[in-house]
């Protein structure tokens, strides 16, 4: 709607923009300008990945790159890709736990108020299931290094300050969003009453770790039609750090990361727990971005360790290979309908297992081989998404693509725009507000 409070719907999306500057610079060619922040971002998220990783645990230089691509080109990233307010978070999202691990370790609380109010300005709406995140984390933490209670409960509470000062910081910014997102009749209405997701949502979580989805986040084989909310996920890093995950939390010394995990993992299935994820409303899995983070994290302390996870990994495939021929059997799956989505998953299938054995013998060849085939697969369904697309300004005066509402005409301000008829769907989020000449989202 036209006419509205635009500082508090605006702060939502890019008023806390830290590329803001950058963009000004490209006001006549603001395409040109969110192209560089994507490219930014990119960046950013391998950078940060890298300077956590760094300090958190000692490792190779080779693999310590190889993880920090991952998180930049992972699944994650892409599905944020064109979706600037989820991508500048997610780029400075290793700060925040690093800045969390650096008060553990140095009682140093600058880097946690200083990423805190970074991430508060980039999007407040991703901050809330971060911080529940994080909090589990600090629990196993504790628990895993056995500290007395009166030292834990010291520590919560300066982590608490820390992020309350953060807050505190950029509140100019995202308090006036937050507290219209409160109006929002959603927040703390649950409409969908179903306990599970559609069986294609699990079947997608179990292998979207390995196998790229062809289609985009939208497939009906990987998701529940009709729940955008359901379709906006993308766990995809590859078979090495995959398996070393699963590795790393099957060992008997780490069983309070194990349940850490599960709990996740319970939160994750469990639509009205995974509402707590998402403000107390519609159950989501937009939040999947931090399994995709803790996942490569544990996988980094595992790939130091040991040589390889060969036989892990091939349990994955094997078990994934099962779960296929049992959706197949019942009707799940039909090759007919999703031949190309069968193929890809066989294709996964099988170079995974082919990087499994090289990185047993050629541990360089098998991490490039990793990364080549995830940046494959993400241009490859950019390319075949966008090919088709053209952006068509439509004159805005079109009965079809905007009217008055008859309900409304004592307002002014209320206007009405079908955005179905006037911007056409695509995964970069290209808007027409760009050829109309407005500077909006």
């Amino acid at each position: 709607y036209l006419g509205t409070d635009f500082y508090s719907s605006m702060s939502y999306y890019c008023v806390g923009d830290i590329f803001l500057p950058i963009l000004l610079l490209f006001r006549n060619h603001i395409e040109l300008g969110l192209l560089i922040e994507s490219i930014l971002c990119f960046y950013i998220s391998v950078f940060c990945m890298y300077i956590f990783l760094t300090y958190c645990h000692e490792n190779s230089f080779i693999n310590r790159v190889f993880i920090s691509i991952i998180y930049g080109i992972g699944g994650s990233s892409f599905v944020f890709l064109g979706y600037y307010l989820y991508h500048r978070f997610y780029a400075f999202l290793p700060l925040y736990f690093l800045g969390i691990h650096q008060y553990f370790d140095k009682k140093k609380l600058i880097l946690l108020i200083v990423s805190c109010s970074i991430l508060f300005m980039q999007n407040f709406y991703l901050m809330f299931p971060t911080l529940i995140f994080s909090f589990v984390l600090c629990v196993a933490f504790e628990i895993k290094n056995k500290k007395a209670v009166k030292v834990v409960l010291n520590d919560f509470f300066m982590v608490l300050f820390g992020i309350a000062c953060g807050f505190l910081i950029s509140s100019i910014v995202c308090v006036p969003g937050i507290l219209a997102i409160f109006s929002n009749s959603r927040v703390g209405v649950i409409p969908d009453v179903k306990m599970f997701w559609d069986i294609h949502v699990y079947l997608g979580l179990l292998q979207n770790l390995i196998v790229f989805n062809p289609k985009g986040t939208d497939i009906s084989l990987f998701s529940e039609a009709n729940n955008y909310h359901a379709n906006f996920y993308n766990l995809m890093i590859g078979i090495i750090p995959a398996s070393m995950t699963i590795k790393y939390l099957i060992s008997k010394e780490n069983r309070v990361d194990l349940f850490a995990f599960i709990l996740f993992c319970l939160i994750l299935f469990i639509k009205p727990l995974n509402s707590i994820m998402h403000g107390f409303s519609v159950p989501s899995l937009r939040w999947l971005f931090l399994m995709n983070f803790y996942c490569l994290a544990l996988s980094y302390i595992e790939i130091s360790s040991v040589q390889s996870a060969y036989k892990e990994g091939m349990l994955y495939l094997v078990f994934v290979i099962l779960v296929n021929c049992i959706a197949l059997l019942c009707g799940l799956y039909s090759l007919q309908e999703n031949m190309v989505s069968a193929l890809v998953i066989l294709l996964s299938i099988i170079l995974s297992g082919i990087i499994l054995k090289l990185y047993e013998e050629k541990r360089k060849i098998s991490i490039c081989l990793c990364i080549s085939y995830i940046i494959v697969s993400h241009f490859t369904y950019i390319y075949y998404q966008t090919r088709g697309i053209s952006v068509t300004q439509y004159p805005i005066s079109r009965e079809e693509v905007s009217w008055w509402n008859k309900e409304d005409e004592d307002s002014i301000f209320r206007y009405h725009i079908d955005v179905r008829n006037s911007i056409p769907y695509s995964p970069l989020n290209r808007n027409l507000s760009i050829p109309y000449g407005m500077l909006t989202t």
